[in-house]
């Protein structure tokens, strides 16, 4: 389907196949059952309503193109076939029952929310990450992003939340006068540059904490029964103020 405005479908029975779809000028949104993505591209916002799963059906070109992205699933592409994405200037919002699986192939990308009720999240960015919220309460976030790891967030909010973090950054995370704020039992983080990172859970365990070429500013620890554990931590200087540390 081809329109120079909006296009919106709708499919009630069974798996909704795409092979492409393009609006010029307007927006797309899609609602059904199952949705296996090949190409989708609006000048302005996709919009992707499933009541099952959401499938890169193993297009070899980006699944969709849009200024924001909007995405309701039970879950949204699987480890090693991601849902491929090119934000252009807007938002990525996910709202998902189970895994969450996608990669960015462009530019930066701006992450309004990615929640996963019972699942895991997994996010690739080719450039910076500029994060307001991340929730997996029940599984684990991992983050491969090839910039800078940036707070976004207003008022203190907790930008990522989980049972467990992994995050590889070829740039800095967080900044010193705005922290990377996380609420995790279990930690592993590295980047190329700085850390600044604060743990709000009331106990984590952070089993790597690398800034190959920088430094390292941790708070942690929330309750005088909490416990901050750090099994390994490197940088050119690393600075932690902790509940409890070992």
């Amino acid at each position: 389907a081809n329109a120079v405005s909006d296009i919106y479908l709708t499919d009630t029975e069974g798996s909704l196949m795409i092979n492409t779809v393009t609006s010029l000028g307007g927006a797309v949104a899609l609602n059904a059952l199952e949705l296996e993505l090949g190409v989708i591209t609006a000048d302005k916002t996709a919009t992707l309503n499933v009541l099952g799963a959401i499938t890169n059906k193993e297009s070899t070109e980006t699944n969709v193109t849009a200024t924001d992205i909007l995405i309701n699933a039970d879950s949204v592409g699987a480890v090693g076939n991601a849902i491929t994405t090119d934000l252009v200037g807007g938002s990525l919002t996910v709202d998902a029952v189970n895994d969450v699986v996608i990669h960015d192939v462009q530019g930066e990308v701006n992450v309004e929310r990615i929640i996963s009720a019972n699942g895991n999240v997994v996010l690739k960015t080719e450039d910076a990450l500029n994060l307001n919220k991340i929730e997996a309460v029940n599984g684990k976030v991992t983050l491969d992003v090839n910039g800078d790891l940036v707070n976004v967030a207003e008022n203190d909010e907790i930008n990522v939340i989980a049972k467990e973090l992994t995050a590889e950054v070829k740039g800095t995370v967080g900044a010193t006068d705005k922290h990377l704020v996380t609420k995790v039992e279990l930690m592993d983080m590295g980047a190329k540059q700085d850390i600044y990172l604060s743990c709000v859970s009331e106990s984590v365990t952070i089993t790597n904490l690398t800034a190959e070429n920088g430094e390292i500013v941790l708070e942690a620890g929330n309750g005088e029964n909490g416990t901050t554990v750090i099994e390994n931590a490197s940088a050119n200087s690393i600075t932690i103020t902790a509940t409890n540390a070992t």
